[in-house]
């Protein structure tokens, strides 16, 4: 969490000095890069496990930061971190729940629960990585287009 408010103050600080198109349009790169490299790859494409590492974990959660403020796309970096550790699916969705918490979303949270109850007992983990990497594709596609295409500001 300290790496994630690190990123959101240095997007603070940096903002006005930031085209967020050409952020917006690097994190769309990157993202469908790495989400096409495991979809190329087949499903057992990273089936070797990325241990945790501080350093990444740092750099991944101030990445997000400063791009969820600047871009509002924080979650490519951190599915691009987690994604490879091949965490179970409970552990998956608890660790991004947990990261992106906030207190405005109280009120909808029984609801979140009891939908991620039902469909966590229904989506096998193979199931969960490839709908994650399908999704982290289009997203880091529309990113991308966004990039070359969002208006100046």
């Amino acid at each position: 969490m300290p790496p994630l408010a690190a990123g959101i103050g240095f997007g603070v600080l940096t903002f006005v000095h930031v085209d967020r198109r050409v952020v917006i349009a690097l994190i769309g790169a990157v993202t469908v890069g790495f989400a096409a490299r495991w979809i190329a790859g087949g499903e057992d494409a990273g089936a070797v496990r990325r241990a945790p590492s501080l350093a990444r974990a740092a750099f991944r959660g101030g990445l997000s930061g400063f791009t969820t403020f600047v871009a509002h796309s924080g979650g490519p970096p951190l599915a691009i971190y987690l994604l490879p550790q091949r965490l179970g699916k409970t552990v998956y969705a608890g660790t991004t729940v947990l990261f992106w918490s906030l207190l405005a979303i109280a009120p909808v949270v029984p609801l979140g629960v009891w939908n991620g109850r039902v469909l966590h007992a229904r989506v096998s983990d193979r199931a969960l990585y490839r709908i994650c990497h399908v999704l982290l594709l289009a997203s880091g596609a529309k990113l991308l287009a966004d990039g070359f295409i969002a208006p100046l500001g």
